[in-house]
């Protein structure tokens, strides 16, 4: 009995852990998106790191005001959206459309985009699908920061940060 108490302990302590660590991710992540842009739910969070140094991807559901806005105003929509909420030294450039065309003579991959690659963050495949079309095609958004971007995709509701360093 006292084997099976203290075993269903550690499995609740664990979840506990686990799904603290869960909301602490969504809550830091979304300091670094615009206030300008609301989110609805967190999609997908995932990131590498040590003790300086990190790499990483969130993905968030818009809600319907911001979304509504960026489908209807495009570009306009995010004019003002260059500050992060909540990280107030992390500031981003001018919005841009897709498509995003990385240069080729580039030995390593952007360092904003890299967050979404394998290693950094394994992102669904169907998720990872999407937004490659986006960045391929125009109607999507994106802005960058040191070590670090943002990208809107309107077709599907979402909004990306993504670092690397």
């Amino acid at each position: 009995m006292k084997l099976s108490l203290m075993a269903l302990s550690m499995v609740a302590a664990l979840l506990l852990a686990t799904r603290g660590c869960a909301g602490l991710n969504s809550y830091w992540y979304e300091g670094y998106l615009p206030q300008a842009i609301e989110t609805e739910e967190l999609l997908f969070v995932e990131d590498s790191g040590g003790l300086r140094e990190g790499c990483g991807a969130a993905i968030y559901k818009m809600n319907g005001l911001s979304l509504e806005r960026i489908r209807t105003n495009g570009l306009d929509a995010l004019r003002d959206a260059k500050q992060a909420r909540r990280h107030k030294a992390r500031e981003y450039s001018d919005w841009k459309e897709t498509p995003y065309i990385e240069r080729k003579d580039e030995i390593v991959r952007n360092g904003w985009l890299t967050g979404m690659n394998e290693g950094c963050s394994d992102i669904p495949s169907e998720m990872q699908r999407g937004i490659d079309e986006a960045l391929r095609e125009p109607g999507s958004f994106y802005a960058t920061g040191h070590e670090s971007g943002l990208i809107v995709i309107p077709k599907r509701g979402w909004i990306i940060f993504s670092h690397f360093g």
